[in-house]
């Protein structure tokens, strides 16, 4: 097994449990907590002021969600089965954003925000998915759907379970001086926002029975 784990970790398997990518995140923060500390007051209001300018993309995993993260990690990785792809019209990610376009339009959202934002998820969806938000197992499948749907984007083949992961590996593919603090917390709040529309509607968008591979 522990042969299995290092290999996966050279090939960037990506096999990782959403709790520890959560352990990570609070590792991270705690070495800049304990600098603060010791600081003066006129140090640490200087390095308050730097680090607002390039704080990284904090987006808060609420449990519902981490607990469906990990049961996907563990049917493929563990179990060995996969999602039937390309999902039903109606579970595919572009279906979902349009939904959420929708329904944030609906509540008073600024629907240029909304789209905006919508489309650069889709366009950061499509370019990552191949490079790190496939479990090893899943490569394969992936192979094989490009070669048959040729015609569909990745956000037309693949479901919210994939989108998810994405939104849990966006801080770490995102550098924090890749957006200005404006755009960090748009992005964060409409993340956080498609979260809890997709655990508001998790009947209709997760899936729930996977498939030998």
């Amino acid at each position: 097994d522990n042969n299995n784990n290092n290999n996966h970790n050279n090939d960037n398997d990506d096999d990782y449990d959403i709790s520890q990518e959560n352990r990570k995140r609070k590792k991270r923060r705690s070495p800049k907590a304990r600098n603060n500390s010791s600081n003066s007051s006129n140090s640490n209001t200087t390095q308050s002021l730097s680090s607002s300018s390039s704080s990284p993309l904090e987006i808060a995993l609420p449990t519902p969600l981490k607990r469906k993260l990990i049961t996907d990690w563990e049917n493929i990785t563990k179990k060995h089965l996969l999602i039937d792809l390309p999902r039903k019209k109606e579970e595919r990610i572009s279906e979902i954003l349009t939904d959420f376009e929708e329904f944030s339009i609906e509540q008073g959202q600024d629907k240029n925000i909304v789209y905006e934002i919508s489309r650069g998820i889709k366009d950061y969806f499509n370019q990552a998915l191949q490079v790190t938000l496939l479990y090893k197992l899943e490569r394969q499948q992936h192979g094989n759907l490009i070669a048959k749907n040729k015609h569909l984007t990745m956000d037309q083949i693949y479901g919210v379970e994939h989108l998810c992961r994405l939104f849990v590996k966006l801080p770490q593919l995102l550098s924090p001086n890749d957006l200005d603090n404006d755009t960090r917390k748009i992005l964060k709040d409409q993340i956080e926002c498609i979260i809890a529309f997709v655990l508001d509607h998790e009947k209709k968008y997760f899936c729930t029975q996977y498939q030998k591979s």
